[in-house]
């Protein structure tokens, strides 16, 4: 018999898979709370550290600077003094002037000087603009002895010789353009057992002009001064020395001179010519590297007339000193600034740089063979093979 009694208990199945009943149904965990650090100030039972305040922020950081300033107080005054003429210069000069002042009071300047000290640099900061410079070397003739009128000479004095055991010591020193052009001469003839290379003194943005931001003249009598001073000197000046300013001039000298009047040409003239013979009466002779032609038509105006004043000293001191004209040696076919020029073998190649004015190292190469042949009508670099291949023919032996 059938129970089809209303009071009946129904069951109802889930159709659901166990694993959906169980994500349905299941109570959710809680997230994971984050981990505190330690608060490692309270370790050792010290209070928490509070922030500092913003004023004392700018506080310390002003009071750094200061002390920053007066450690380097010389630097900060030399920088000033080499900057252009101008109320910026002069503002600049005061401020510096008073922290070097109050920096050798209470003795902050000495940790620098003690570290340049030990640097081999003890002349940094130093504003040397002293010029000296020897006076023209006057030749005084022969006295007559009342044997009848002098005989000139019967030809120009002999050159002087120079060989593997008696060489000929290179140097050349500068603005940046002597640089790529120094560094290519020592190239060239470093293989030359006759030839020794003393190196390339560069020294970017400097110049005849301004002596208070690198004193060419104490640095060059200083070279001459050695026992083993170079015979020959490549000198290139007069690519920062186009200006109206010019530091280190005898009494009543206007600094502030316009370049091309008749007083900077005095001044500077002087300074060329006071080059020359700092080299020339120790011994040496000047290789002079003129200014080149350039991608600026009033820098061109400029150079030229400063390779004029150059070529004055120049022709003064015959056998002596030497003109390379690098302005017509880079001047283009038709005349003007050229980047690319033939080469030796008649292929064009790139010899200025991209500002127009400095070398490429072929730009280089080519000055230093100019160079290197003026080098060959100044001294006597061949008789010394020719004497060892006479001795080997003889049947006799010579040194190299």
């Amino acid at each position: 018999m059938t129970d089809d009694s209303p009071h009946q208990t129904s069951k109802t199945v889930s159709t659901l898979p166990p694993d959906d009943v169980t994500e349905r149904f299941a109570v959710p965990e809680p997230p994971p709370r984050p981990r505190r650090r330690a608060d490692r100030s309270t370790w050792f039972g010290d209070p928490p550290r509070r922030p500092l305040a913003a004023g004392h922020v700018v506080l310390i950081t002003l009071a750094a600077l200061i002390l920053g300033a007066l450690l380097n107080a010389r630097g900060l005054h030399k920088t000033a003094q080499i900057q252009a003429p101008g109320w910026q210069r002069d503002v600049a000069l005061d401020v510096t002037g008073g922290l070097e002042t109050v920096a050798g009071w209470v003795l902050l300047d000495r940790p620098r000087e003690w570290l340049q000290d030990a640097a081999g640099r003890s002349g940094d900061y130093d504003i040397d603009t002293a010029i000296v410079i020897p006076p023209p070397h006057v030749t005084e003739p022969a006295p007559n002895k009342g044997n009848g009128p002098t005989k000139p000479a019967s030809g120009p004095p002999p050159k002087p010789a120079f060989s593997p055991q008696h060489k000929l010591r290179v140097w050349t020193a500068g603005d940046s353009l002597a640089i790529v052009p120094g560094l290519s001469l020592d190239q060239l003839v470093s293989s030359a057992p006759q030839i020794k290379v003393m190196g390339v003194d560069g020294q970017v943005a400097t110049g005849l002009e301004r002596p208070d931001v690198y004193n060419w003249f104490t640095r060059i009598r200083q070279e001459m001064a050695s026992s083993s001073h170079p015979d020959a000197v490549v000198l290139a000046f007069g690519g920062n020395d186009d200006h109206s300013y010019m530091t280190g001039g005898p009494p009543g000298f206007d600094a502030s001179a316009s370049f091309q009047s008749k007083d900077w040409v005095k001044e500077y003239r002087r300074r060329v010519g006071g080059v020359m013979d700092t080299i020339i009466q120790k011994g040496g002779i000047v290789f002079w590297i003129g200014l080149p032609i350039t991608s600026d038509g009033g820098r061109n105006e400029r150079y030229q007339f400063i390779n004029r004043l150059v070529s004055y000293e120049v022709n003064e001191r015959p056998g002596k000193a030497f003109f390379v004209n690098t302005y017509a040696l880079f001047t283009g076919p038709n005349g003007g600034y050229a980047d690319y020029l033939p080469d030796a073998d008649g292929q064009l190649e790139l010899m200025r740089q991209s500002d127009g004015i400095h070398f490429t190292p072929a730009g280089g190469e080519l000055v230093a063979k100019q160079v290197v042949k003026q080098f060959h009508t100044a001294f006597d670099l061949t008789s010394w093979r020719e004497a060892r291949q006479r001795a080997k023919a003889n049947g006799g032996s010579a040194g190299d």
